[in-house]
C-alpha cells in the first residue's frame, strides 16, 4: 500500500474509548447510557457555558429544569456568569407553572408546538436526547464538542427560534384560564339579578332590604346573589349594613358597555373583523354602542354626504369608490374653512376622477396654505369619516377588505370621540403622502 494512502486512512480513523466516547479529528462524540452519567454530563456541560445557552425541549423539559435542584442551580450559575439563556418549549396547562418560573430565571422563553426530545447548545458544545419524559429516568444523551456539529445545530436552533412565539402571552392566557377566580367573575355576571344589583349600587349605597325592594325579590332569594358578589370582590358591606361597590367592582362595571356592545352585535362581527384594532380601542369598543347600521350603496352615500356639511373639521381614512368626487358639496368642503385631514391607503381604490378632482381644486395650493393635510399608509383594514357632529365607520369583512356596503353611522359624542382618537393614532403611524401610489377604481 502506498505510503500516502496508509497515512490518509490512519488520519480518518475513528475510535471508541471504553466510556463510549467517539474520538474525532477535532473533537469528541459521547453517548451516555446511565442516569448517573447523564447527570454528570449535563452538569459539566452547564459548568462550561461562557456566553450563551440555548435549550429546546418538549413540554416535560421545564419540569426537569425547575424540579431538579442541580439543574436549577446550574441555570442560576450561568446567569451569574453573565451568559444569555434562551429556551424553546411547548407551553401547556400541565407545565405552565414551570414555564412561568423558568421565564423568570432565563432571558426569554418561546412557545412552539410539536417539540420532541431536547437539545442544548452552548458556545462550544451540543447535547441532545430523544428520551425526555418526567415519568422516567433520563438514561441516554449524546454530547459533542465538534465545532462543525455545534455550528450546524446552532443554525437549526436559530431557525426554530424565529418560528417560535414569545411565551409570555401564552403563559398569561393559560394561567388566566386556570384561575378559578376568573371563572367566578364570569359566573357572577352571568345572572341578570346580580348585574342589576351592581347597576343599582353604581348610583347609591344601599341596604340589602332596599335592594330586595328594587329587585322585587325576597331576602332569602337575594342572599345567594349577595354572597356571590362578595366572593368576587365586587361589593362590600360596612358596619352600618350599607352595601357599596368596591373599587374593582366600579372599574369592572365600566367595562360592561364594551361587553354589551360585542354581545348585541355578535352577528355583525361574525362577518366582520375586529382583531386589527389596537387593544385600547377594543377595550373602549362600548363607546360605539349608540349607532345606526346603514346598508346599501344609496343610503351609505347619503350618510357620507352628511359629513360634508361640517363646520369645524373633517377627518377621513379612505374613500368608498361609489362616492363622486365631482359632487359640488365635496368641492365646497375642500375650499371652506373646515380643517381637512385625511389618510389614503395603498390597498384602497379611490373613486374614478379623484386625481382630476384634486387638480381642479388646486389641492397642492390648499396644502401649502395648511388648509388640507394628508398622509398615506401601506394598508388599512377600515374606512372612516368623522366630523365634529357625526361619524361613519366601515369595518372590514373576514378577508380584511372594507365592507363599503355596511356603515356604522352615529351622531353620538362618544362614538365621535372614539373615531377621532383612532384617526389620530393612525395619523401618527402613517407615512408621507406619495402621489404615485394612489390608484383609482
Amino acid at each position: 500500500m502506498p505510503k500516502n494512502s496508509q497515512s490518509s486512512q490512519s488520519k480518518d480513523k475513528k475510535y471508541f474509548t471504553s466510556d463510549n466516547t467517539l474520538l474525532e479529528n477535532f473533537g469528541t462524540v459521547k453517548v451516555t447510557k446511565s442516569p448517573e452519567e447523564v447527570v454528570g454530563t449535563i452538569l459539566k456541560f452547564m459548568g462550561n457555558v461562557n456566553t450563551s445557552l440555548d435549550n429546546c425541549f418538549n413540554e416535560d423539559g421545564p419540569y426537569f429544569a425547575m424540579e431538579i435542584p442541580e439543574y436549577k442551580q446550574g441555570y442560576l450559575d450561568i446567569k451569574k456568569r453573565g451568559a444569555k439563556v434562551r429556551v424553546i418549549t411547548k407551553v401547556t396547562k400541565n407545565n405552565v407553572h414551570h414555564c412561568r418560573d423558568l421565564a423568570k430565571l432565563v432571558d426569554e422563553v418561546r412557545h412552539l408546538d410539536n417539540v420532541e426530545g431536547g437539545i442544548a447548545l452552548s458556545d462550544s458544545e451540543y447535547m441532545t436526547t430523544t428520551m425526555l419524559d418526567k415519568s422516567k429516568l433520563l438514561t441516554q444523551i449524546v454530547h459533542t464538542d465538534i465545532p462543525e456539529a455545534v455550528l450546524q445545530q446552532q443554525n437549526f436552533f436559530n431557525n426554530l427560534w424565529e418560528k417560535a412565539v414569545p411565551a409570555k402571552q401564552k403563559i398569561r392566557d393559560i394561567l388566566y384560564e386556570l384561575d378559578e377566580s376568573h371563572n367566578n367573575i364570569f359566573s357572577a355576571l352571568d345572572n341578570p339579578i346580580r348585574r342589576s344589583m351592581l347597576f343599582y349600587l353604581r348610583d347609591d349605597n344601599l341596604k340589602i332590604s332596599q335592594l330586595t325592594k328594587k329587585l322585587e325579590i325576597s331576602m332569602q332569594a337575594i342572599h345567594k346573589h349577595y354572597e356571590k358578589l362578595i366572593e368576587t370582590g365586587f361589593i362590600q358591606k360596612n358596619s352600618e349594613g350599607m352595601v357599596s361597590l368596591t373599587e374593582s367592582g366600579g372599574a369592572f362595571l365600566k367595562q360592561l358597555p364594551s361587553m354589551r356592545f360585542l354581545f348585541e352585535n355578535k352577528e355583525f362581527f361574525k362577518t366582520h373583523l375586529l382583531s386589527f384594532l389596537p387593544t385600547k380601542f377594543v377595550q373602549r369598543i362600548g363607546d360605539l354602542q349608540d349607532f345606526e347600521l346603514v346598508t346599501g350603496v344609496i343610503p351609505n352615500i347619503e350618510k357620507c354626504q352628511d359629513l360634508l356639511f361640517a363646520n369645524k373639521f373633517v377627518k377621513f381614512i379612505g374613500i368608498p369608490v361609489y362616492l363622486n368626487p365631482n359632487n359640488e358639496d365635496f368641492a365646497k368642503l375642500f375650499k371652506s374653512d373646515v380643517e381637512l385631514q385625511y389618510i389614503l391607503a395603498e390597498n384602497h381604490d379611490l373613486p374614478r376622477g379623484w386625481s382630476e378632482f384634486t387638480q381642479k381644486i388646486d389641492e397642492k395650493g390648499l396644502i401649502s396654505k395648511g388648509k388640507v393635510k394628508r398622509k398615506m399608509m401601506t394598508r388599512s383594514h377600515l374606512m372612516m369619516f368623522v366630523s365634529e357632529s357625526s361619524a361613519a365607520l366601515i369595518f372590514p369583512d373576514l378577508e380584511g377588505i372594507p365592507d363599503v356596503n355596511s356603515i356604522l353611522y352615529s351622531k353620538d359624542s362618544q362614538f365621535i370621540d372614539w373615531c377621532v382618537d383612532l384617526f389620530d393614532e393612525m395619523w401618527d403611524n402613517s407615512n408621507t403622502f406619495v402621489e404615485g401610489k394612489i390608484r383609482e377604481y
